[in-house]
């Protein structure tokens, strides 16, 4: 929280007495630009007790709020709101100082786990893996940022009838032979052969289904085959996983844990937390009204198991491990119900982590000619994506600078493909789901990764500019504003207060599990600083004590600008 709520919650306080401290700053609202006011509180809540117009409690309690010399605020009143406006030197001040004492949040708030983004290991990771990723990572940083310890785990689904069907296809037409590329598109090129062949020939399915038997059953050399399988498609997603910048801290497989929840079923259904459904299964009653129930299956009537076998089990296995205050899911919306069931389950059971268990649902993603689908190879998988934009990045920095060594061209190609991909898949409410434009997540105009990486540099040539007049100092910490217009001295203390939010943001984000806040406040972060340099010459030899104010400025956007880059995981490049 800004210091700004704390100011204005006090200074309404002994007039409020029906509201805590806490519930004012609760109430204070943000007004929209053009208003002259920074912060504003509304009177509504009070009209029934007090038996007056929120307009009339407005007016009676701004006219009584006396200016204080260290604030020099203005408190009015308009229609139903109390108004504040705070002197633009107090507020630059008052926020260089804020956020001098408060660079992280660094008060621990517990150990949450993060589970991301758990992928088949029977194909290369596809485009829906890399916004699940980009989620995961970037609530992992910004968690890590309010002074949270976090855990990135994930669960590799190693076992089921998917995994057997790029084993059958290479069984029988792979000839033992060794990968000739990047070795999960090997195996994934398997699953698509698979595919292809089983519509002309539908009983592969029941092939395909033996296999899967005779693997639970400890064939030897089907064990074989699925552990060099596995291999493949495990070694090529970690290559993809380094290169998007992920990191697992803890990876469980499903082949080592589904068998434990069938113990979890059973001692379930014996304490009468579980029941047999009309066909024989494990399952959690939910009752859908007096007359009708659904069921949520834990464990078939045969003995096999699913997703939510190894989850119960899991879950438990984190807990005893970490002792977890948060566990946290990024899977995609179409699991909706299945995450809504499985906490059900959580505190039918009587986990004590059940309350603070989230899913955070993601919209699903679609290519400008429409969704894809991996069976048939209709899909920009992870490693392909990157590589076009790295590729096509290269190009476009080689046409600007032709003299650039291709060492330099290519490092900074990897970082502008990283950034753009990052930004798009975040910009988005992770509740909706996107087309992904390629070309438009490239680009250095509009709401794009490269965007903000060209902001970043060009307000960091500019500072070396100011530097180089010998008229900034980065430990300056007082900014003089006399040499300022009103209009600009206006202008920059709304840069400030935005400076001044970020970690009120990044805690907003990180309670709603949408990062996309966070997307929002660096974009308008670098619509303000593009606006201000604009509209103001920084450089003033004529004025170096100008030039000195307005580099502090850019100072002080540029560290916050970097904080945010590195939280949403857009690489800071110098020079573009």
């Amino acid at each position: 929280m800004t210091p700004f709520k704390q100011i204005f919650a006090q200074l309404l306080a002994p007039h409020l007495p029906e509201l805590s401290v806490e519930e004012i700053i609760n109430l204070i609202e943000v007004p929209p630009q053009g208003l002259g006011a920074d912060l504003a509180f509304p009177c509504f809540s009070l009209a029934k007790t007090r038996g007056q117009s929120p307009v009339q409690i407005s007016g009676d309690i701004a006219n009584t709020i006396q200016k204080t010399p260290n604030t020099n605020q203005n408190t009015t009143s308009k229609g139903p709101y109390i108004n504040i406006s705070f002197d633009p030197l107090f507020v630059i001040e008052k926020i260089k100082e804020f956020n001098t004492h408060n660079s992280t949040l660094s008060t621990p708030k517990g150990l949450v786990l993060i589970e991301s983004p758990s992928p088949n290991t029977n194909k290369p990771l596809h485009l829906g893996h890399v916004r699940n990723m980009v989620l995961g990572n970037v609530l992992a940083r910004s968690m890590t940022h309010e002074g949270y310890d976090i855990q990135k785990v994930e669960v590799v689904n190693d076992r089921g009838i998917h995994i057997c069907k790029s084993m059958l296809a290479y069984k029988l037409w792979g000839n033992n032979a060794e990968p000739d590329k990047k070795s999960d598109h090997y195996v994934g090129d398997w699953y698509v052969r698979y595919a292809s062949e089983e519509e002309k020939n539908p009983e592969l399915k029941e092939q395909a289904q033996s296999m899967l038997r005779d693997r639970e059953d400890g064939d030897p050399e089907v064990r074989a085959l699925w552990k060099k399988m596995n291999k493949r498609a495990i070694d090529g997603i970690r290559e993809t996983y380094t290169r998007y910048g992920t990191h697992i801290d803890d990876a469980t497989f499903e082949s080592d844990v589904y068998q434990d929840g069938k113990e979890v079923a059973e001692q379930g259904l014996a304490k009468g937390v579980f029941v047999r459904d009309p066909k024989g299964n494990i399952a959690l009653p939910l009752p859908i009204n007096k007359e009708e129930t659904s069921y949520f299956v834990v464990l078939r009537s045969d003995g096999t198991t699913l997703y939510a076998t190894q989850d119960l089990a899991l879950v438990d296995k984190r807990f005893k491990t970490y002792h977890m205050d948060k566990m946290v899911y990024v899977v995609g919306n179409e699991q909706d119900d299945y995450f809504r069931a499985l906490f059900k389950c959580f505190k039918a059971l009587d986990y004590p982590f059940a309350s603070q268990c989230h899913h955070l649902s993601y919209g699903m993603i679609e290519l400008p000619n429409g969704k894809m689908k991996s069976r048939t190879g209709n899909v920009i998988d992870a490693d392909n994506l990157i590589e076009e934009l790295h590729q096509e990045s290269v190009e476009e920095i080689t046409r600007r600078n032709p003299d650039l060594d291709e060492r330099t061209a290519h490092e900074r190609a990897e970082k502008i493909a990283l950034g753009a991909i990052n930004f798009f898949m975040i910009k988005t409410d992770p509740a909706k789901g996107f087309v992904f434009d390629p070309a438009e997540s490239l680009s250095f105009e509009g709401e794009t990764g490269p965007y903000i990486q060209y902001t970043y540099a060009r307000i960091g040539s500019i500072i070396t500019k100011v530097k180089e007049l010998g008229t900034n100092n980065q430990n300056e910490k007082k900014l003089e504003t006399n040499n300022q217009d009103e209009k600009e001295l206006e202008t920059t203390k709304q840069l400030y207060f935005h400076l001044g939010s970020q970690d009120e943001i990044i805690s907003k984000s990180n309670t709603e599990y949408k990062p996309s806040t966070l997307a929002r406040y660096t974009l308008d972060l670098c619509q303000m600083i593009n606006s201000f340099y604009q509209q103001y010459h920084i450089i003033n030899p004529g004025d170096l004590s100008l030039t000195q104010t307005r580099g502090q400025v850019l100072q002080d956007v540029h560290t916050t600008l970097g904080n945010m880059m590195n939280i949403l995981g857009i690489p800071r490049i110098d020079t573009m």
